[in-house]
C-alpha cells in the first residue's frame, strides 16, 4: 500500500477524531475533578460513567485503549489527534511533564481504579514541582488495569551546557533511547548504553574523538548524529530521504568501531558491539517499512505476512466462502481459558499474579458471554466452596458480581441467584453482604423477578444476624462509593420489607430511606403508610424509627396498637403544618379518613379544627373535601382513644 492509499484509507468508526477527542476529554475531566469530589459524589459518578462509555466506544472489541505521546503529538490507538482542545493541551502537558510515553487503560476499568490512576499521576506531578535539577517522577501504586510506559532519558553535562544552541541536541539523547526501546533492547542493555555514552560525554567533552580514517570528530558531533540518524531511521517514511539516513548510520558504525582501539574495558567493548550491530543492521533495513524485509522477531510465526482487511475480503468474495464457515472461523471458545482462571482462584497468589488473573477474567466478562461460558464460570465458583479458605469463595464472588454488572447477556443478580441455589446452606450465608450489595447496585429495573427472589432471600436472614453483619456490608463498593440504584425497594414485595429496617442503620441510611419512602408514597401497600408516609421527615430520628417499625410490622396479620398510636401522633403533630397547596392534594383526604383507625387523645380536636377553622372568621382554612372527610371521621371516633 503506497502513501496515497494510506492517506485515503477509511478510519474505523470507533476511531473517528470526534470519539477520540471525547474519550481524552472525559479522562482529563476525571483528572480535574477526581481530587475535589469524594467517591460517590454525583458529579464524579457522572464523569466516570461518561468516561466508561467513551472508553468502551473507542476500544470496540479490543481489551484496552493505548494513549501515546510521540514527540509532542497525542495518539490514541496509533491515530494522531489532529485538533487539540484546551483540555487536551492540559492533558498532554501532564503526561509530558511526567515523562510518560504511553498509557494503556483496560476497557473494564472500575471507578476506584480510575481514581487510583488519577491520584498516581497527580502525585507524580506534585513531586516534580519546585525541583530544579533533572529528575523523573515516580509513578507508583498504579492499578492492574493500567500500564504506563515511561520515556527513557539521559541528560549529560554537555547537553545541559549546549541546551538551546543546537537543534539536534534540544532534547539531549532522550529520543535515541526511546527509539532503541522500540527496537526491543532489554532494560539492562539500555542502561549499559546510557552508561557508555555518558562516559564518552565526560571523556571527550574537551577534546575530539580520535577515529582513524575520519576528520576531527567532537562529542557534540556524535551526539547530534545519534539524535538525527536513529530517530530518522526508526521513523522513516516512504519519502524521507533514506540515502542520507543510511550515510548517517554508516558513519556512526564507523565511529564506534574506531573507538574500539581507544576504549579497552570489557563492558565498553561489549556496548560498542551492541551499538555497532544496531547501526550496521539498520543501514540495510527499514524496520517500519514492511514487505519482504527480514524482521527481528523471536517466534517463526511472527514472520508470517499479515493480510490486510481488503485482501481477506477479496479472498472471501472470490472464493464464495459460505457464511457457516465464516461463523466457525470467527467463533471463539473461551471455556478452557475460563476454567484455568477459575482454578487458579482456588489458591492464594502473589499480588501481581492475582491482578493478572482478575484482569483476564475482567477482559472476558466485558464481552458477550454464551451460555456454556457462563456455566463454566458458575461451576468454577461452586467448586471454590470446597476450598479450606472460605475467603477464596467470598472474594471471587464479590469480584465477579461487580464485573458482571456490565455483562450484556447475564446480570450480576442472575449470576448470584444461580450460584446461591446450587451451594450448601453454610456457603449461602456467606453471600449475604454480596446479595444485598447487588440489590442496592442494580435495583429491580434490570430484572424484577430475579430482584424479588434475591431480596426475599436476603430478608430471610434472622434480624440479629443481619445486625452483626452490617460491618461486612459497609466494606462493599456501594457503601464505599456511596452509590446505589434508584429502584432498590419494591412496595409490592412485602416479603423483602424486613431487610430494609437494618439497612436504615448503615452509613447509607439517608439515601436508602429516601428511596424506600418515595416508593411507599408512590405505591402505598396499605392504609396506614398511605396516611402517614407523606408526613414523614426522615431527618427526624423519631420518623426514621417509625419507618423501621412499620417495615417489620408488615409481616404480621394486623398492625400492633403501638404502631397505630405512633402513626396517630405523627398525624396530629404534622398534618396542621402542611402548606395551603398540600391541603388540596389527594393524600390529605385519605389521611383524615384514616384518623379513627389510629385515634389518639388529640385526634378529636384535630378533626374539629379541620371542619371549623376559618380565615378572617368567614373563609374556611381547609378545602371542602377535607372538611367533609373530617366530619365523617368524627362520627366514627371512639369514646376513648387507643
Amino acid at each position: 500500500m503506497d502513501k496515497s492509499q494510506k492517506e485515503h484509507q477509511e478510519v474505523p468508526p470507533h476511531l473517528e477524531q470526534k470519539k477520540l477527542v471525547e474519550f481524552l476529554e472525559s479522562l482529563h475531566r476525571i483528572c480535574k475533578i477526581g481530587i475535589y469530589y469524594p467517591a460517590g459524589h454525583k458529579v464524579l459518578n457522572q464523569a466516570a460513567e461518561q468516561f466508561q462509555q467513551n472508553i468502551l466506544g473507542v476500544a470496540d472489541t479490543n481489551r484496552s485503549v493505548l494513549i501515546e505521546l510521540k514527540s509532542e503529538a497525542l495518539f490514541v490507538e496509533d491515530h494522531e489527534i489532529t485538533t487539540l482542545t484546551n483540555a487536551l493541551r492540559e492533558f498532554r502537558k501532564l503526561i509530558l511533564d511526567l515523562g510518560i510515553g504511553g498509557i494503556e487503560i483496560d476497557r473494564a476499568i472500575l471507578l476506584p481504579e480510575l481514581l487510583q490512576l488519577v491520584r498516581s499521576l497527580l502525585l507524580g506531578r506534585s513531586q516534580l514541582q519546585g525541583i530544579k535539577e533533572f529528575t523523573q517522577a515516580d509513578i507508583a501504586n498504579l492499578p492492574t488495569s493500567v500500564r504506563v510506559v515511561k520515556k527513557e532519558f539521559l541528560v549529560d553535562e554537555d547537553t545541559i551546557l549546549h541546551e538551546g544552541t543546537d537543534e539536534d541536541a534540544e532534547h539531549g539523547l532522550n529520543t535515541v533511547f526511546q527509539a532503541l526501546v522500540q527496537q526491543g533492547l532489554e532494560r539492562s542493555q539500555i542502561e549499559q548504553c546510557k552508561k557508555f555514552l555518558k562516559s564518552l560525554s565526560e571523556r571527550f567533552a574537551s577534546r575530539p574523538l580520535n577515529v582513524k580514517g575520519l576528520p576531527t570528530v567532537t562529542w557534540s558531533d556524535v551526539r547530534g548524529l545519534l539524535s538525527r540518524a536513529v530517530v530518522n531511521a526508526y521513523h522513516l517514511s516512504d519519502t524521507s530521504g533514506g540515502f542520507f539516513v543510511q550515510n548517517d548510520l554508516n558513519a556512526l558504525s564507523t565511529i564506534f568501531r574506531g573507538l574500539g582501539s581507544e576504549i579497552q574495558d570489557k563492558e565498553s567493548q561489549e556496548t560498542i558491539r551492541i551499538l555497532t550491530s544496531i547501526f550496521s543492521s539498520s543501514s540495510t533495513e527499514k524496520p517500519l517499512a514492511g514487505g519482504d524485509e527480514k524482521t527481528n522477531n523471536i517466534r517463526p510465526a511472527d514472520n508470517i505476512p499479515v493480510k490486510s482487511v481488503e485482501q481477506l475480503q477479496s479472498f472471501i468474495t472470490d472464493n464464495v466462502v459460505p457464511i457457516s464457515i465464516l461463523e466457525k472461523i470467527t467463533q471463539v471458545d473461551r471455556r478452557e481459558e475460563l476454567s484455568i482462571l477459575m482454578q487458579l482462584l482456588q489458591f492464594k497468589q502473589k499480588e501481581a499474579a492475582e491482578g493478572k488473573i482478575r484482569q483476564n477474567l475482567r477482559d472476558i466478562l466485558n464481552t458477550p458471554l454464551n451460555k456454556p461460558e457462563f456455566d463454566t464460570i458458575t461451576m468454577g465458583v461452586i467448586h471454590l466452596v470446597t476450598c479450606k479458605d472460605s475467603s477464596r469463595f467470598f472474594d471471587a464472588m464479590y469480584f465477579l458480581a461487580i464485573i458482571m454488572r456490565g455483562v450484556k447477556t447475564f446480570s450480576s443478580q442472575q449470576f448470584l441467584l444461580m450460584v446461591y441455589q446450587k451451594i450448601a446452606r453454610s456457603a449461602q450465608t456467606l453471600l449475604w453482604p454480596i446479595l444485598v450489595n447487588e440489590i442496592l447496585a442494580l435495583g429491580w429495573s434490570v430484572n424484577r423477578e430475579v430482584f424479588g427472589k434475591l431480596a426475599t432471600i436476603a430478608a430471610g436472614l434472622p434480624g440479629p444476624e443481619m445486625k452483626t453483619r452490617l460491618p461486612e456490608l459497609e466494606t462493599m463498593d456501594c457503601f464505599q462509593e456511596k452509590k446505589i440504584a434508584e429502584d432498590i425497594f419494591d412496595p409490592e414485595l412485602e416479603k423483602a420489607f424486613p431487610l430494609f429496617p437494618y439497612l436504615l442503620e448503615t452509613s447509607m441510611k439517608k439515601q436508602i430511606g429516601e428511596r424506600v419512602l418515595n416508593s411507599l408514597i408512590a405505591k402505598p401497600p396499605d392504609w396506614l403508610i398511605e396516611a402517614v408516609a407523606p408526613l414523614l421527615q426522615l431527618e427526624i430520628p423519631q420518623h426514621m424509627k417509625f419507618l423501621q417499625i412499620y417495615l417489620l410490622a408488615t409481616q404480621q396479620d394486623y398492625f400492633p396498637i403501638n404502631l397505630r398510636v405512633a402513626a396517630g401522633n405523627l398525624v396530629v403533630q404534622h398534618l396542621p403544618e402542611i402548606s395551603e397547596q398540600q391541603k388540596r392534594e389527594e393524600w390529605v383526604v385519605n389521611t383524615i379518613q384514616a384518623i379513627p383507625e389510629m385515634q389518639v387523645e388529640e385526634s378529636r380536636q384535630l378533626l374539629i379544627r379541620i371542619t371549623e377553622e376559618k380565615h378572617m372568621v368567614i373563609i374556611p382554612k381547609w378545602p371542602n373535601a377535607c372538611r367533609r372527610a373530617a366530619a365523617e371521621a368524627l362520627k366514627t371516633l371512639r369514646r376513648r382513644p387507643l
